[in-house]
């Protein structure tokens, strides 16, 4: 840590008198610095063009959309590549401290669906189209020693289903691909910002709409809801609960040595599960 704060006050002007970590995960780690600015650094090398691809899109997108993104720029200095933007003073929707209510709920699931509208309306030459992604096969999933057998079974099942599905390729558009329950803010339980475009790409606009449905199922399908009477196109849920799945199996399989989040990812298959008795 000392090391990136020495880099920071390298490239801010001022004293650097208040520091809080709000990232430290398994690609970088961000800092909220004097309140005013929030800097990322990337855990390796192999996450740096993930960070100018992110300066890329967010700077292109700006002119497209109402809410406020970050203007990313890209320092490097003594060898090492990180990022600055201007604080977003706004909460993550995780870190709420009580449910919003039943209005505030649907103002928020409109305000994410009129953002969600923008960005797939958005045409930026040279963003890739990135095939749904999982990693595991058939033999992966029989040698993996903490799935029961009765999970192996399920994975092997939705593995099969998911290689037989058919998207329409009409439906590929420019996709956030992690909106989920970190990566956007409010304030006075309004919609104030969307953060961390890192991985956004060309894809099936259904995936859009799986990350956010493992945490919040219900403001996922309200998102949906609006979504759809915006835009006029249908929302697959059938396959973004497929997807999610795939994505909570390929972590318990390439996280094995983690209990804490093996279990995460259990409990994230129970709530899509449940998601899915309410899709038809």
């Amino acid at each position: 840590m000392k090391e990136n704060i020495n880099l920071i006050q390298k490239v801010i002007s001022e004293p650097i008198c208040h520091v809080e970590v709000i990232e430290n995960g398994f690609h970088s780690v961000a800092y909220i610095v004097n309140n005013k600015f929030v800097f990322r650094f990337p855990r390796s090398q192999e996450f740096y063009q993930e960070y100018k691809n992110e300066a890329f899109i967010l700077e292109q997108l700006k002119p497209f959309v109402s809410v406020q993104i970050p203007v990313l720029k890209i320092h490097q200095a003594e060898g090492a590549l990180f990022t600055e933007h201007a604080y977003i003073p706004g909460v993550q929707y995780s870190q709420l401290s009580q449910a919003l209510c039943e209005v505030d709920k649907d103002i928020l699931a409109y305000d994410l669906a009129v953002f969600l509208s923008q960005l797939h309306n958005v045409n930026i030459s040279h963003i890739p189209y990135l095939p749904d992604e999982y990693q595991f096969n058939e033999e992966m999933v029989q040698n993996c020693s903490v799935l029961t057998n009765e999970e192996k079974t399920k994975c092997l099942s939705l593995l099969d289903t998911y290689q037989q599905y058919s998207l329409s390729e009409q439906d590929v558009v420019l996709c956030h691909t992690d909106l989920n329950e970190n990566n956007f803010l409010l304030n006075n339980n309004k919609l104030v910002g969307i953060i961390d475009f890192g991985n956004a790409c060309q894809r099936n606009v259904s995936t859009e709409f799986s990350t956010l449905l493992k945490y919040d199922y219900d403001l996922t399908f309200r998102i949906v809801k609006y979504y759809q009477s915006l835009t006029g196109r249908k929302i697959d849920m059938v396959y973004a609960a497929l997807f999610q799945k795939m994505r909570c199996f390929d972590g318990i399989i390439e996280n094995q040595d983690n209990k804490s989040q093996i279990k995460r990812y259990r409990q994230w298959i129970n709530v899509v599960e449940t998601a899915e008795t309410f899709i038809k």
